[in-house]
């Protein structure tokens, strides 16, 4: 909903009214992108790290409760890890190709 009011602002508005050159424009698409690769990769960054420490929390925990269970525990949450930072890293690369 907000990326249709800032497209409507930015670019459809000072269209019909003349306002803006095309050079303007252009800068400002620029611009909101750049803002809107920023944002998506804060947010996939930090989604990453919390599930992370929800994982790593739930092991510690886990070993506390079972100590002998904890090589297969630590096996199990660093493949959960793994999967964790090749999915940010995917994220990462797909926002910075589009």
């Amino acid at each position: 909903m907000v990326s249709v009011l800032i497209s409507l602002v930015f670019f459809s508005l000072p269209r019909m009214a003349g306002g803006l050159q095309q050079s303007d424009l252009d800068r400002v698409n620029v611009e909101l992108k750049s803002f809107g690769q920023s944002l998506c990769i804060g947010l996939a960054v930090s989604g990453t790290a919390a599930g992370i420490g929800i994982l790593v929390a739930a092991t510690v925990e886990s070993i506390a409760r079972q100590p002998e269970a904890a090589d297969s525990l630590n096996a199990s949450m660093n493949t959960g890890i793994i999967a964790c930072v090749g999915l940010v890293i995917g994220a990462i690369a797909a926002t910075l190709i589009l």
